[in-house]
């Protein structure tokens, strides 16, 4: 009974599923999140374990500082940008306006990184301003990291763009999959293959994580100019 019962549910779950409706876009997108979100946590489970193997407890601590450090410096480099972009795009969408979509991303892309050079300029000052600093391994790392600033900020405005149009999944793949993988990778092939002529210092490790980061948003903005590729075809059909 209780099999008869999980099967009719199943079913009448494929059901809503199905179609282009609200309520289908929604589940889909609420359980692909989930499944998405559920990968990432234990991708960063054991990326934090190689980690703290490979870096050791201190280095492990001057990576963990570093990097909340800099996701923090990004937060303002967006100036809440990210949320415009989802609602404008839905708009944009909505409307199969091509120019109003192309403007806006131009707009909030020089206006993001505007504000991260900034950011990146201030922070540099602030570490020459004290030069007994730049011996310090944490500040080298810090100015290693200070590279991904942009990229985060960057990459959430094309997660936004994702998002607006009605891609929530695609737009977590980078960030919440492929970024945290590609960092495990790199780790684990150099820790691997230099370990013993190049232990692997926090900065590298950051160096690391920036060109996974890097990987991880050229794929989404390949997958957004895809996505936009085939909503002009469908435009024109129309």
């Amino acid at each position: 009974m209780s099999e008869l019962t999980e099967q009719t549910l199943l079913r009448k779950l494929q059901r809503l599923a199905k179609g282009d409706s609200l309520r289908a876009r929604l589940l889909r997108g609420g359980a692909g999140s989930l499944i998405v979100k559920s990968l990432n946590a234990v991708i960063a489970f054991l990326l934090a374990i190689t980690l703290a193997r490979t870096l050791g407890a201190e280095g492990f601590g001057v990576y963990s500082f570093i990097l909340t450090l800099i996701t923090l410096l990004a937060i303002p480099a967006q100036v809440g940008v990210p949320q415009v972009v989802i609602r404008e795009t839905a708009k944009a969408q909505s409307a199969q306006h091509w120019g109003r979509l192309r403007g806006l991303w131009k707009w909030a892309n020089r206006y993001v990184l505007m504000f991260s050079l900034v950011l990146m300029a201030c922070a540099i000052a602030l570490l020459f301003l004290r030069p007994s600093w730049l011996y310090e391994d944490r500040w080298n790392a810090l100015f290693a990291g200070m590279l991904l600033i942009p990229v985060i900020a960057l990459a959430n405005v094309r997660a936004g763009a994702l998002r607006g149009l009605r891609h929530i999944v695609i737009g977590l793949l980078p960030e919440k999959i492929i970024k945290p993988a590609l960092t495990l990778v790199l780790i684990l092939l150099v820790s691997i293959f230099s370990y013993s002529h190049f232990p692997i210092e926090p900065w590298f490790a950051l160096v690391l994580h920036m060109g996974a980061a890097s990987l991880a948003f050229m794929f989404g903005a390949y997958m957004l100019r895809k996505i936009c590729l085939l909503l002009l075809v469908r435009w024109r059909l129309i």
